[in-house]
């Protein structure tokens, strides 16, 4: 651990103790973690060392190795039925959501409504901002609406993590996060131009498929990383067509879900999240829904079934 890390990670702690500390790191010929630990284990110096801080830095530690644990333990959600925040219990299908994250650049998923990715898009981003220096992501919501909702989940996330995980600096202006260690999160709304003259190190197209010229929108994420997630949208009953698709493009009469309809037509690993991943999705609460719509559009939007539309199928996995 670099003598800029231990730096961070001891923050809160007073500058006079920090350089009692430093003095004596320096004097042994050891860097501040070093010595912490060595000193710790041999009991000496014992009044001087702050054995929380020592806590401290193995959570953060802890916390940067693993985005399910930082997630798990310090990512709070405030639910609909409750005013007080709530742990982030992670589903399965949210682990191995995180997973395909972490080991792939570009990530393409059609998912049920109200299975909770919003609010995973979320917490992985304030992990992947807070544990990485120098780093920018990007969140853009399909609405001004929807934008505002997932700015007010951050807000209430990052209120809710312990200050020794990240700077007192730190600062939350309107719709954007920036941290001491030169990461911040933006959340904007969608527009054709709303990556435009931005190059970011994580970017999320959330509900892609109600967003035109999604190739105007990923090429600020070359060199970095990149999830398009949605429910499917049809446009109402309009069947796939890659040659349509193409004609359009040309006569610049594309419509909304033509370019996500596309993705999961080439994509060869399109994740597919049906709501049946989601415990909370009660056959209660799946009979009231079916109660809503038509059978088609239930097959869409919950169960991902859009094998009508885009005959492919064969690159899909279903987690």
């Amino acid at each position: 651990m670099t003598s800029k890390t231990s730096r961070s990670l001891m923050a809160r702690v007073s500058n006079e103790l920090y350089n009692k500390i430093l003095f004596l790191a320096l004097k042994a010929g050891e860097t501040i973690s070093e010595f912490v630990a060595n000193e710790l284990q041999k009991n000496v110096h014992a009044p001087v060392i702050d054995k929380n801080l020592v806590a401290q830095q193995r959570e953060y530690s802890l916390c940067k190795r693993d985005a399910e644990y930082f997630i798990t333990n310090y990512c709070k959600i405030i639910k609909p039925i409750s005013t007080e925040p709530n742990a982030f219990c992670l589903y399965d299908w949210q682990r191995s959501a995180i997973k395909s994250f972490l080991n792939n650049n570009f990530s393409v998923i059609v998912k049920s409504r109200q299975i909770g990715m919003s609010t995973l898009f979320v917490a992985y981003s304030l992990w992947f901002a807070l544990f990485h220096d120098n780093q920018r992501v990007m969140i853009v919501a399909h609405n001004l609406s929807s934008m505002k909702i997932l700015y007010k989940i951050l807000r209430q996330m990052k209120f809710e993590v312990p200050s020794f995980l990240f700077n007192e600096n730190d600062k939350t202006s309107e719709l954007q996060c920036s941290f001491k260690n030169g990461s911040s999160i933006e959340i904007t709304s969608y527009k054709i131009d709303a990556t435009h003259g931005y190059s970011v190190d994580l970017l999320i197209l959330d509900e892609a498929a109600w967003m035109m010229n999604l190739d105007a929108l990923l090429p600020c994420a070359i060199g970095g990383k990149a999830i398009v997630s949605s429910t499917y949208n049809d446009n109402v009953s309009q069947k796939f067509d890659e040659d349509d698709i193409k004609l359009r493009c040309k006569t610049g009469e594309k419509k909304t879900g033509d370019d996500f309809r596309a993705l999961l037509s080439t994509h060869s690993n399109v994740i597919v999240l049906p709501y049946t991943v989601c415990p909370k999705m009660t056959n209660d609460v799946i009979e009231n829904i079916k109660k809503t719509m038509s059978t088609k559009l239930f097959l869409q939007q919950f169960l991902c079934d859009y094998s009508s539309d885009v005959q492919r199928g064969t690159n899909v996995k279903q987690n």
